[in-house]
């Protein structure tokens, strides 16, 4: 081998080594950019379990807390619910002590509205009965009157005298005392005594002659027959 072979074949050498030089160093160079490109996403991936982590761990907090208000507001729930139902119980219990005391009272006071009913009624029938009793003892009395003052006239409903004015004043004074009387033991059946007075001091049939006294009818009659 001369030196020109021998320099060809180092020349080649060394262009071989040098590409390989060349290309190790592309291949470093891009495999390091790729290594701290995964470890930058492994950081950032890291960076984000730790920050999921965190969010895990303190949602973890939040639901134990929450879940011991949830407890806390149920246990107070259930003691309200408890005094409640306790306090609605006592509450029914008055209610029907109160309800039980107004039915008795109810009771009592339908019980005194009927005893006063009843005397209602009894002073009703007593006011009647004492004031028809009061009328009739009044209607009586004015009989009593009316006949003594019927006796004071001295006059017979059943003759009556009208030539003589006086008499026959107190003539119709008398009919009138005996009509009176009439009518008040006719109203208030107060005795048959004093149905026998009036009917004993009637005059029954009224004559025709009524109201006009005889010696001034005759005189009348002769005067118009000595006139004719």
């Amino acid at each position: 081998m001369n030196f020109k072979d021998t320099f060809d074949a180092i020349k080649s050498y060394l262009a071989g080594f040098l590409t390989f030089v060349i290309f190790f160093a592309v291949a470093s160079a891009f495999l390091w950019n790729e290594y701290k490109a995964v470890q930058a996403d492994k950081d950032a991936v890291s960076t984000q379990l730790l920050s999921l982590k965190d969010a895990q761990i303190k949602l973890e907090k939040e639901k134990s807390h929450l879940q011991l208000e949830l407890k806390d507001a149920e246990f107070k729930l259930e003691k309200e619910k408890s005094i409640s139902q306790s306090e609605l119980k006592e509450k029914e219990f008055e209610l029907s002590i109160t309800s039980d005391a107004i039915k008795v009272k109810e009771n009592d006071l339908n019980i005194l509205i009927e005893q006063y009913q009843k005397k209602v009624k009894e002073i009703n029938e007593l006011h009647s009965y004492y004031s028809e009793k009061a009328l009739k003892a009044k209607a009586e009395e004015l009989i009593l009157k009316a006949m003594n003052e019927f006796s004071a006239l001295g006059v017979n409903i059943r003759k009556p005298d009208w030539c003589d004015k006086d008499y026959t004043n107190r003539y119709y004074r008398g009919k009138a005392l005996i009509d009176q009387i009439s009518a008040l033991n006719s109203k208030y059946s107060i005795s048959n005594e004093y149905s026998l007075f009036v009917s004993k001091h009637s005059r029954g049939i009224i004559s025709s002659n009524d109201g006009e006294c005889e010696a001034n009818k005759s005189s009348n009659s002769d005067a118009s027959s000595s006139s004719s």
